[in-house]
């Protein structure tokens, strides 16, 4: 039987492809459809059609199986296009095909393909990459200990922790961080504010006394705070500031805080372990 077919192919479409392929096997569609100029939503729809009603697939004997070239499309689509950078939307659909058919090697080139496109920096991290890993994890049925899905964690763990966390410099980690050893409220005030990410506290305007007694706490901890005092009122405040090596120590330990929270995304200590080649 010799079949024509001239259209646009949409993915409405599909339900009387699959037809034609079920009797006609998939050179008809090689020679009628494939050259066509056809949409991403359609390759994606299409695939999953293909692999519901296994056409197309290893069972099939064709010379190149049409399923496995339907994967070559998709990915490519994903990322293919200079002017475009690879959505997030586009790279869940296909994580979430290759889990559904078991067929996760197409990750493969197409993780590849985005390393070297969107090459992982601090910035990309936050509107990117963590995005991207998170609803990744999410994926019905996606075991990311297992090839390639461990692989491509592995990488993007080293890199968030490389780019994003940073280094503890020999600076940082020779500072003797403290509480200043004094139960009033203005004293307190002060170790809220030697661990959190401000860089300047006021205190309040202070009688003389009160103002004595903070002053010497702040003198035995030179190396993490200066401090000013204000002349020109009475009661008189203070204005505390942290070194540029306490502020340096802050925040590395809040980037140490966020690392944390992102590694929780990817899984469990154990996960995280086994896909980092801990276990």
């Amino acid at each position: 039987m010799e079949i024509t077919l001239k259209m646009k192919c949409n993915p409405e479409h599909i339900p009387l492809i699959l037809k034609v392929i079920q009797a006609n096997g998939t050179s008809w569609f090689n020679d009628n459809i494939w050259k066509s100029e056809i949409m991403y939503t359609f390759w994606l729809e299409f695939t999953k059609s293909l692999w519901d009603h296994q056409l197309g697939t290893p069972s099939m004997q064709t010379s190149k199986v049409l399923i496995v070239r339907c994967w070559e499309v998709l990915v490519g689509f994903s990322y293919g296009q200079p002017a475009r950078k690879p959505s997030v939307d586009r790279i869940i659909d296909i994580v979430e095909l290759c889990v559904r058919t078991r067929r996760p090697k197409p990750c493969s080139p197409l993780s590849v393909a985005i390393l070297k496109e969107r090459a992982p920096t601090k910035v990309n991290f936050t509107s990117f990459y963590e995005v991207l890993i998170s609803l990744t994890v999410q994926t019905k049925d996606l075991d990311v200990c297992t090839p390639p899905f461990n692989q491509v964690m592995e990488v993007l763990i080293g890199a968030y922790l490389q780019n994003v966390v940073g280094p503890k410099s020999a600076t940082i980690a020779s500072l003797r961080t403290r509480n200043i050893e004094c139960g009033c409220a203005n004293c307190a005030d002060v170790n809220r504010f030697l661990q959190s990410p401000s860089t300047e506290l006021r205190v309040n305007k202070q009688p003389r006394f009160n103002l004595l007694h903070v002053c010497g706490y702040l003198n035995t901890a030179t190396d993490l705070v200066t401090y000013t005092v204000g002349n020109y009122s009475r009661p008189t405040p203070v204005t505390v500031r942290k070194t540029p090596i306490l502020l340096a120590y802050v925040q590395w330990a809040q980037r140490q805080t966020k690392a944390q929270a992102f590694l929780t995304t990817v899984g469990t200590d154990d996960v995280i372990a086994k896909v980092v080649g801990r276990t």
